[in-house]
């Protein structure tokens, strides 16, 4: 029995061990993660409102989120905490596994998790944890292709969809293999795109980026296939990547021959409801680069204005999409620990964007061209990101300004993650022009008053106290809350009737004596006379 037992043993080491050993099997794991030092206390001061309140004033008074949030430890944690566990997110594409049976690893901090391709073509997701006494399954990074997932401690074995097949020298009365499959994450895709969520709640993930999905619909991102790809381990907080990625402030100064082809004067804002941040380069130039139009056809599917413009995307929280005329690539960045990321370039091409002039050499010279192109464009930004991720460390840098017309798109992406570390709905959509958090989501704002239904309120100031509405008119106070001069409503906070009240106050003859409303008060024409009434109570610009 002994002799039996040893060789089944031998085959079975044969047929399922992958791992060189215990003292060779290389660990994603962060060293001194998490610091005996962080208590709970500092790690929940991050997922309060009044951390973000300076980011959520209107873009021209508002400061940029903590600097602590690029690299403070306890921040991480708390990001992962409240980002990273809850909502989805960008972790590969689905051109790395092709082919049936196809795996590959993703580590995100201190998760792990697997991406299949099942015999059905589906792609599937798994936390990377044997079942039975919590080994990690896999190390490789890089795609495998596979029949099963087998655990290298004691051969448990899976198939690509997660189920229990093979539990080696393991029989128990009291144990079922159906009870025992593989973790499952959430996993869909967006046009090519892996994405997880680790919780069971929120919405589909199609919905998460509005009207972008839509207009993505003719335009096949699904079918490309990877050109090539690079991947940096960086000590650089992925938000810092994000937001390098969406601003063109820097563009000039940073990439001198990025701006021949996608000059700055020609970018504009292209944003519409959705969790994402969006702007475009109209028309592109050739400049003689390897990024010229003409060196390839278009991507099947785009129109005459999408075969002159770069469209620039940032997915939240962390895939940066870049749509070229002929090519996509995009950035995926997945942080390691605080302060460190990891980055992978991928550069993308429909099959029909080959010239048919072209020959296999001819072909492979241009996509290699491209490639160094945009691989120089983001080592350049890495190169600058850098330097700021060592300056905001100095102690007395407490956060900066945003330009309001080529960093709106990072005031956007800021309030998206205040909105994750304060635990707001995950459905909420941001609307195009956001440029100011609290005007856009005031039932979002601690102590907010739902306001009173507009005739109750007209009923209301009719009859406070039994005065007139010219008497009322003449002892009540008004706060300021916004004004939007195309449209010329007015939102004002009535503290009498503690609501808020909206109107165009050229147009509202209960609002008659009101004249003229500034950013500095409101004019009001009392017993004939002109008179400022003070701006009272909370200022939200």
């Amino acid at each position: 029995m002994l002799v039996r037992r040893t060789k089944e043993f031998n085959r079975l080491l044969r047929a399922f061990s992958s791992c060189p050993g215990p003292t060779n099997c290389p660990s994603g794991v962060p060293k001194n993660f998490p610091p005996q030092n962080i208590t709970q206390e500092s790690v929940d001061r991050w997922k309060t409102d009044e951390a973000f309140q300076e980011t959520r004033k209107q873009i021209t008074l508002a400061t940029t989120i903590p600097p602590e949030a690029y690299y403070d430890e306890s921040y991480f944690i708390a990001e992962q905490q409240q980002l990273f566990s809850k909502e989805w997110f960008c972790i590969a594409h689905a051109a790395e596994i092709p082919k049936k049976g196809d795996t590959k690893v993703i580590d995100v901090g201190q998760q792990s998790f697997i991406v299949t391709r099942d015999k059905k073509d589906k792609i599937n997701a798994f936390y990377n944890v044997c079942r039975h006494r919590g080994a990690k399954l896999l190390e490789d990074t890089h795609t495998v292709n596979r029949k099963r997932l087998n655990c290298p401690y004691h051969w448990w074995s899976y198939r690509l969809t997660g189920e229990l097949v093979s539990t080696p020298f393991f029989e128990s009365d009291n144990f079922e293999k159906g009870n025992y499959g593989l973790l499952k994450v959430r996993c869909e895709t967006w046009n090519g795109l892996i994405f997880i969520n680790q919780s069971k709640d929120g919405q589909p993930l199609k919905e998460k980026f509005g009207i972008l999905s839509e207009a993505f619909e003719n335009y096949p991102l699904d079918e490309m296939k990877i050109l090539g790809s690079k991947t940096y381990e960086v000590d650089i907080d992925w938000k810092l990547l994000a937001e390098n990625f969406m601003e063109w402030y820097h563009v000039a100064p940073v990439h001198p021959e990025l701006a021949k082809f996608s000059t700055p004067d020609k970018h504009l804002m292209w944003e519409g409801t959705g969790q994402y941040v969006g702007f475009m380069t109209h028309p592109v130039t050739n400049s003689g680069g390897p990024a010229d139009t003409d060196l390839f056809n278009p991507t099947p599917g785009s129109n005459s204005f999408e075969q002159q413009t770069a469209f620039f995307f940032h997915l939240f929280p962390n895939v940066a999409v870049t749509c070229y005329p002929h090519s996509v690539y995009t950035l995926v960045m997945l942080p390691i620990s605080a302060g460190k990321t990891k980055e992978t370039l991928y550069l993308l091409q429909h099959p029909e964007s080959r010239l048919l002039s072209d020959s296999d050499e001819q072909f492979r010279e241009k996509a290699d061209n491209l490639l160094n192109f945009v691989t120089k464009v983001n080592e350049e930004d890495i190169w600058v990101c850098n330097k700021v991720a060592r300056g905001l460390r100095n102690s007395q840098y407490r956060g900066g300004r945003f330009q309001p017309d080529m960093e709106q798109t990072c005031y956007r992406f800021q309030n998206m993650v205040a909105d994750s570390m304060t635990s707001k709905p995950a459905n909420l959509l941001y609307p195009p022009k956001m440029t100011d958090w609290n005007a856009a989501f005031p039932h979002l704002i601690p102590g907010y008053i739902p306001p009173i239904p507009q005739e109750e309120v007209a009923d209301t100031l009719l009859n406070i106290d039994g005065m007139t509405s010219e008497d009322a008119m003449e002892e009540q106070q008004f706060s300021l809350l916004e004004v939007d001069p195309e449209t010329e409503t007015v939102k004002v906070l009535v503290p009498e009737l503690e609501t808020i009240v909206e109107f165009d106050p050229t147009k509202d003859t209960l609002f008659n004596p009101i004249l003229e409303v500034t950013q500095e008060g409101i004019k009001v024409d009392i017993s004939g006379e002109l008179a400022e009434k003070t701006v009272c109570g909370r200022d939200i610009n």
